[in-house]
């Protein structure tokens, strides 16, 4: 991919952009082996993935990503062969002096099979998802991916990146690029022109001094109210964080305030639909494990459910009672590589939540639907209270699933929820629905114990 982008930047009349190691030391991201960029992006600058061997870092790698993600754009030949791609891989020499053979790490094999999977999702993103995109109303909102895996998951995770040079680089590049391809769409008319202006004088010279009017989009408050029939709050859940000790807030009480204040000035409505890239309730069995571990397991297990924080878990509970009128509260996330979801009524108001998490589209956890049932059936051995889960009513037994999910919500010309449906897939390629009854549901804690 990063060779295609080279020659799609080119074509774009975007200019080559040098990286910042240190203050005073500089690199040309395209003259390092398109499979060794990890030396330069060390867990000491923020970047903790196990994949940073080919990391994005300029404005144009995130821009060329999005191109291709969202509309399958390439070069007019399409993806490099394996011989063109070799001189800019890294390799090793083995056998004896003289006799001497170069040894790659990324080979021809790894490059068959990525070449195929790509293809295959070029043909679609061509095919489906522009037609999609053309023809439904689409929002959007962040996760850690647009920036780096595991953005301000830690504390000092967050102090890294936004510490070292080449952590608020690539920051800053992929939260502009985050704005032109997602953000922009989402309220239009609060994207000044004079922002836009700053972004395009950066892509056309990308140098540090036309970066730094930039730094600014690393402190924004990148979620949004959209007041329609059900009006939806989107949260931000990623730049706003706090880190007391070993408690993680997933947004700071002023920030929870500012959308309570938001939510009470809504129009009446007995549903309101909220957006958190993280899960308000999740599955509980990940999260026991998840808050029992140390500092140094936390990017590991992905440590930062709501529940980190009861605080700032009461905190939004109490500002999304708030909404005029409000009986139901629909909570849509994703994020954790699995699919479920709960129910949670609140005891003073009596208002529902509805946890529905689709996720993940693409990315299974390890161990997949085994893996996530051995945990089940290991914490519930120590705890004997029962998660209100949504139970399928269509013949499922399962809660939880960790085959590839895209979630659906039905509601009445009330704006009652209806049904929630899960749409599946299987790793061998067949397919199956899992369908709540939000009218008359059944949870896994109304279950007899066995």
């Amino acid at each position: 991919m990063l060779y295609s982008f080279r020659e799609l930047r080119r074509k774009l009349g975007i200019q080559e952009e040098k990286a910042v190691k240190e203050v005073t030391k500089h690199f040309n991201p395209e003259a390092v082996k398109l499979d060794n960029r990890k030396k330069y992006l060390s867990s000491n600058s923020g970047f903790t993935s196990g994949e940073r061997r080919s990391h994005l870092i300029t404005f144009s790698d995130y821009l060329c990503m999005y191109l291709f993600s969202f509309a399958g754009v390439l070069p007019d030949r399409g993806f490099a062969d394996y011989e063109t791609l070799q001189p800019h891989l890294k390799y090793s020499n083995r056998g004896d002096l003289g006799d001497e053979i170069k040894i790659y790490k990324y080979g021809r094999p790894n490059y068959d099979r990525d070449k195929k999977a790509l293809e295959s999702f070029t043909s679609t993103v061509r095919r489906d998802v522009r037609s999609v995109f053309a023809n439904i109303v689409v929002y959007m909102i962040f996760d850690d991916h647009e920036v780096t895996d595991d953005w301000n998951l830690t504390e000092a995770n967050q102090t890294n990146l936004r510490t070292s040079p080449i952590g608020k680089q690539v920051q800053i590049n992929a939260l502009s690029t985050y704005l032109l391809c997602q953000h922009w769409g989402n309220q239009p008319h609060r994207v000044e022109s004079r922002l836009l202006n700053k972004i395009q004088k950066m892509a056309l010279n990308p140098t540090k001094v036309n970066r730094q009017p930039l730094e600014t989009l690393c402190d924004n408050y990148w979620g949004y109210v959209l007041e329609q029939k059900p009006p939806v709050v989107v949260l931000d859940t990623r730049t706003q964080r706090v880190f007391s000790g070993d408690e993680l807030a997933l947004m700071s009480p002023d920030r929870l305030l500012m959308v309570g204040e938001q939510v009470k000035t809504l129009k009446r409505t007995s549903s309101l639909v909220v957006i958190s890239p993280t899960p308000v309730y999740g599955f509980t069995e990940a999260e026991v494990i998840q808050l029992r571990l140390g500092e140094k397991l936390k990017t590991f297990v992905d440590r930062e459910p709501w529940v980190a924080s009861e605080f700032a878990l009461r905190t939004l509970q109490a500002i999304l009672s708030q909404t005029p009128g409000v009986k139901d509260i629909i909570l849509f996330s994703g994020d954790v590589h699995y699919a479920f979801s709960r129910r949670q009524v609140l005891e003073n108001s009596g208002i529902t939540m509805w946890q529905l998490c689709s996720s993940a589209a693409c990315n299974s956890p390890v161990g997949g639907n085994k893996g996530l049932e051995l945990l089940k059936k290991v914490v519930n051995t120590f705890q004997k209270k029962r998660t209100p889960y949504l139970v399928p009513q269509n013949g499922k037994k399962t809660i939880v699933t960790s085959d590839k999910n895209i979630g659906e919500l039905s509601l009445y010309s009330e704006l009652h929820p209806v049904k929630a449906t899960l749409y599946c897939r299987r790793p061998d390629g067949s397919r199956y629905r899992m369908i709540y009854n939000l009218i008359n549901p059944k949870t896994y804690a109304d279950k007899p114990q066995k």
